[in-house]
């Protein structure tokens, strides 16, 4: 799983969910709010694609249509925080996000990673640690957290289970248990 708890597993064959998602929403005709979704899944396959002017107006669309799901504001918001972009827009988002889903790792996750690129290390620190302990057996959570505690020097203030369970692997390699 990715940081924004998206099955990095899957083949990648984003080109061809694009497509897929553009015949399904061209099928519609005038989209209605309960189909939020799509747009939010196309975002996705465009955001992986690089195509970050696509793919946030399908995320901003999906928003506007599904303003309380907590997976859309968690997306659009991260993307915005980490690209530096809307940054005041992005940490409410991802504040709403938590408010909705606050036993979400992932989610507890981004709200961390915007405190922290907003350089309020304590509150960054608090949430990272949160989210590991809501999800101790994701390498991409603590791997989030170990990098903002040596980042700035900072000491582990809980009693976070920071052994690894695996190891990361390089780009293309398996993943496999420490011995």
């Amino acid at each position: 799983m990715s940081a924004l708890g998206i099955s990095t597993a899957l083949p990648k064959k984003y080109p061809e969910a694009e497509a897929a998602f553009d015949k399904a929403i061209d099928a519609l005709g005038t989209p209605e709010g309960e189909n939020w979704a799509l747009f939010y899944r196309r975002g996705i396959t465009l955001e992986r694609q690089n195509k970050w002017p696509l793919a946030e107006a399908d995320f901003k669309r999906a928003a506007r249509n599904s303003s309380r799901s907590a997976l859309v504001l968690n997306y659009l918001g991260y993307s915005w925080v980490d690209k530096g972009m809307n940054l005041d827009e992005g940490f409410a988002m991802l504040k709403r996000a938590v408010d909705q889903r606050p036993d979400d790792g992932f989610i507890v996750d981004s709200l961390g990673w915007a405190y922290y690129k907003l350089g309020q290390y304590p509150e960054a620190v608090k949430d990272l640690e949160r989210a590991v302990s809501l999800k101790p057996g994701d390498p991409v959570i603590k791997r989030s957290l170990g990098r903002r505690l040596l980042a700035h020097r900072a000491p582990a203030r809980s009693e976070v289970p920071m052994e690894p369970c695996t190891r990361l692997p390089a780009r293309g390699r398996k993943i496999s248990p420490i011995s």
